[in-house]
């Protein structure tokens, strides 16, 4: 087996990972260019995508192009300029102007670089918002605040890769859910707070791993119950004395409920992976997929390998965040859609026959090119006809086959985001000598603090706090970070929703918040582990190690049902 170029860990390349890398292998004028079998493991490969991709931290700064202030994802001292969305959309610029021919003497990465930095980049990725101004990747919002990936949401805050979603605060990977409060990795749930890795749930507190239950309170693994309590059936005027005593929740009740759903989750069997009505697929949370192997949080796919929060796609290997429409015969990508036949791209929207591009949309037949619109057989922003763009290609891929670069992902530092604000960070946590070491950049985060009357330590909200107690006032405060002092506050929308909810004031920054929900998810890696009850093999994200009872989806069904 092959050892990774970067971690030194052995993984596998099989003989249909061969035949899929010879499937794709692009044709430019009559000669036919193999892409070569991968350097790097699928996590080292997935780690350098995610750090393509913007990881949540926003900067006040001013539009290069009409000098008004706005927010962006990249800092002030960016080496590219950075247009407000609408102008960067506008017909003010054209990134033709910034083509350039290709210069057999230098490396193609280089001259890439060059053409990037000098290309004007769009400050946020926020299409059909509605006060949503402070959202990065996100398609049909309103009402919105701090929403990380996400389509067609209204009135969440806090939230990564949030799907048709409603009055949502705090989620990761959740998908149309109404009313909810710390959901990570769930569908069709309501009002339901803290809960994970659940389908169909509604009025529920502290639940993991429950499908179409009802009233149910610190339950783990329940399948189409209701008025359960720490997995024991009650009366419904039992469970209505228990809920009101929790309609109130402060940080003491939460540890206490936390605590006797761990004593639960010691003893009950987990099952191997969540996947659900998929045929021939490994990985987890996976919904309506064929043949896709390794893949997570993957819906309606078919034919792929090394997905992640990826839907509709169909014989793609190594692509990230291709939503909302998916991608087809695509290797190495990230937040690239409805496209077929790209290699190593990113920010892609609709094309065909893109190489080596990032942030261009509507345009086909393209190769080495940044901050294109509509455009067609072009090669680092410089327009070809077909017959000299073929043969333009056909020479640069030559020279990338003898540098090395041929058929291998951008390179670190290609990154337009510091590696401690991209989503790398919080998948693949790094300190800032060895992603330096790596050739990734860093950025000294914001330590300014808020105008604001006064802060408040975490610590000083006490454990027992009450919500219905906090005074509007915090409005005008910020609160101390339990965990990294970083001061934050809280928003008007943000203390309704608690009120209504009977939610206590968050201890920590939001993006601690996020780090925690990635921290308690199962990895996105694949282990051989035996079922604790028949014996056999199984591919599982649960490690060999670890103390929890794992069953294989036969076992679990017969253990549950």
């Amino acid at each position: 087996m092959p050892v990774c170029i970067k971690c030194q860990s052995q993984f596998e390349i099989t003989p249909e990972d061969l035949l899929f890398y010879d499937k794709i292998s692009p044709v430019f004028n009559d000669k036919r260019f193999q892409i070569p079998a991968p350097r790097l493991c699928p996590d080292c490969r997935l780690q350098i995508r995610l750090s393509f991709r913007h990881g949540g931290s926003l900067h006040s700064r001013l539009c290069d192009l009409s000098g008004k202030k706005m927010i962006s994802m990249y800092p002030a001292d960016t080496a590219f300029k950075v247009y407000e969305s609408s102008e960067w959309w506008s017909d003010k610029w054209d990134g033709l102007n910034y083509g350039r021919g290709f210069d057999a003497n230098r490396p193609f990465a280089e001259q890439f670089q060059d053409l990037y930095n000098s290309v004007p980049h769009v400050a946020l990725v926020n299409t059909n918002a509605e006060n949503s101004y402070y959202n990065s990747h996100t398609i049909n919002s309103k009402n919105c605040y701090l929403i990380f990936g996400g389509t067609n949401n209204e009135d969440a805050m806090y939230g990564h890769f949030i799907i048709s979603c409603k009055n949502v605060f705090d989620g990761m990977s959740i998908n149309s859910c109404e009313l909810c409060y710390e959901g990570i990795s769930s569908i069709d749930c309501y009002d339901c707070k803290y809960f994970y890795s659940c389908r169909n749930c509604d009025d529920c507190l502290l639940v993991e791993d429950c499908q179409s239950c009802h009233s149910c309170i610190g339950c783990f693994g329940l399948r189409s119950k209701e008025y359960h309590v720490f997995n024991k059936p009650v009366s419904k005027d039992e469970y209505k004395k228990i809920k009101e005593f929790y309609a109130s929740l402060n940080q003491q009740k939460l540890i206490d409920l936390k605590k006797k759903l761990n004593e639960i989750k010691s003893v009950e069997p987990h099952i191997y992976a969540h996947i659900y009505n998929s045929e021939e697929c490994t990985g987890d949370m996976i919904f309506n997929c064929r043949n896709c192997l390794n893949s997570f949080d993957c819906r309606d796919c078919e034919d792929c390998k090394n997905l992640s929060f990826t839907p509709k796609s169909k014989e793609s290997y190594d692509c990230t965040f291709n939503a909302p429409d998916g991608c087809q015969f695509t290797c190495d990508a990230v937040s690239t859609t409805g496209t077929h036949s790209a290699f190593v791209t990113s920010t892609i929207w609709y094309g065909n026959d893109v190489y080596y591009s990032i942030e261009c949309h509507y345009s086909n037949h393209i190769f080495g090119c940044t901050g294109l619109r509509n455009q067609e057989y072009c090669i680092l922003n410089k327009k070809y006809n077909k017959a000299d763009y073929e043969k333009t290609v056909a020479q640069i891929i030559e020279q990338m086959q003898k540098t090395g670069e041929w058929g291998y992902f951008f390179p670190p530092k290609a990154s337009p985001f510091a590696y401690n604000e991209s989503l790398a960070r919080y998948y693949f946590p790094s300190a800032e000598e060895q992603s330096l070491s790596y050739g990734w950049k860093w950025h000294s985060i914001d330590q300014s603090i808020p105008r604001v009357e006064k802060i408040i330590p975490a610590d000083k909200l006490g454990v027992l706090a009450d919500i219905n107690k906090v005074p509007d006032d915090i409005l005008k405060w910020a609160i101390e970070c339990a965990e990294t002092k970083r001061p934050f506050m809280i928003q008007p929308a943000e203390l309704k929703f608690y009120r209504n909810m009977g939610l206590p004031i968050p201890l920590f920054h939001p993006e601690v918040r996020h780090q925690k929900r990635i921290l308690s998810h199962n990895p996105r890696h694949l282990w051989i582990r035996q079922c604790n009850k028949c014996g056999i093999d199984m591919q599982t994200s649960y490690s060999p190690d670890r103390p929890e009872t794992v069953y294989c989806e036969k076992c679990y069904l017969e253990a549950v049902y």
